[in-house]
């Protein structure tokens, strides 16, 4: 896998200390492919740029505060 950015870390991270979020329906919600987000957690694969701004404006709803925002 390649090396994850900051703030691929931030949410990967973010969403490991949220273990009740069900990854699949938030896979569905940010129309991101199946396995996109578990493969990221997993750490089989970087989450590509075309994909984390529908999961970060997904995740917001939920808590997540961008690193540029804390």
């Amino acid at each position: 896998m390649e090396t994850l950015n900051y703030e691929q870390q931030h949410i990967r991270d973010w969403l490991l200390k949220k273990p009740l979020i069900n990854i699949r329906k938030l896979e569905d919600i940010a129309k991101v492919p199946r396995a996109t987000i578990r493969h990221f957690i997993n750490e089989r694969r970087s989450l590509p740029f075309s994909h984390m701004d529908k999961v970060v404006d997904v995740i917001r709803g939920y808590g997540y505060v961008p690193m540029l925002q804390e």
